[in-house]
């Protein structure tokens, strides 16, 4: 059974409500089905409307992959995996990695037909509640490895124990 497509004007109409209750004017996706935004001055997600299937993906960068050697790389896609167990607070989205670009995505997928304003409010914010937490874990290397395999928390323990890092009282 095939899903009905969802038309451009029917999901800008609850777009262009979302950004007028967020005092952001009359937003609205363009002719192809995007629209970027910016929470807190750093937090960027992009709407991207798939017509076909009825789908608005929440998608916002997160961080490169690391570009060092192999076992640090596949030992971060491990930790990435691990993370919605281990870490929560993904609020229904998920990790990925652009193919083209290498760089860590966090999406959201949401069925546009059902979206009214309200729910886009609502999903839109734990989106980027999410997306501050990861960004911060990210910026703090949390799930970083270097080329030994050593995780920044590992990093950080050894540098304590041997007394660099530590504040001295």
């Amino acid at each position: 059974m095939t899903q009905p497509r969802i038309a451009l004007a029917d999901i800008n109409h609850v777009i262009m409500q979302f950004g007028q209750n967020l005092g952001l004017g009359n937003l609205s996706l363009d002719e192809n089905g995007l629209l970027s935004l910016v929470f807190d001055e750093h937090l960027a997600v992009e709407l991207q409307l798939a017509p076909e299937t009825g789908v608005v993906f929440f998608i916002a960068p997160l961080s490169a992959m690391p570009d060092h050697q192999e076992k640090a790389r596949i030992l971060f896609q491990e930790r990435m995996l691990q993370a919605p167990l281990t870490e929560g607070n993904l609020a229904g989205a998920f990790f990925c990695v652009d193919p083209e670009s290498e760089e860590i995505l966090l999406m959201r997928a949401i069925d546009a037909r059902t979206l009214t304003t309200q729910s886009l409010e609502n999903e839109m914010e734990r989106f980027v509640n999410a997306l501050d937490f990861w960004s911060a874990r990210m910026e703090k290397g949390v799930l970083s490895f270097d080329a030994d395999g050593k995780s920044a928390a590992e990093r950080d323990a050894a540098e304590i124990a041997q007394g660099k890092g530590a504040v001295q009282i």
